[in-house]
């Protein structure tokens, strides 16, 4: 409701953020505020095509380690790997943040 510059501001605050792939990654990584980013293996949503540019000791890029034939969407049921994104547990992120804090 109070816009861009408002969220930014208690963005900033933040101790970790946990988030999928969007906007809100590139806003914390360019505030330099620690985060767990989560990523799909499709071609077009690729970590290493969409992921935060500054990663280092403040980021760490969750994303099932599979080969993905998709390239634009998931193929569901019809892929062997499928559901490749259950392999992002709670638990894993959870130690993931622990290790940001």
């Amino acid at each position: 409701k109070r816009g861009l510059r408002h969220y930014m501001a208690i963005l900033s605050k933040a101790r970790c953020l946990v988030a999928p792939s969007t906007g809100n990654t590139h806003l914390a990584n360019a505030l330099g505020v620690p985060q767990v980013a989560i990523y799909s293996p499709i071609k077009a949503q690729s970590s290493l095509r969409w992921g935060p540019s500054l990663r280092g000791q403040k980021t760490i890029v969750v994303e099932p380690r599979v080969p993905c034939p998709a390239s634009r969407r998931c193929l569901g049921p019809q892929c062997q790997e499928y559901p490749c994104m259950e392999q992002i547990t709670v638990e894993a992120v959870c130690r993931s943040v622990l290790s940001l804090l």
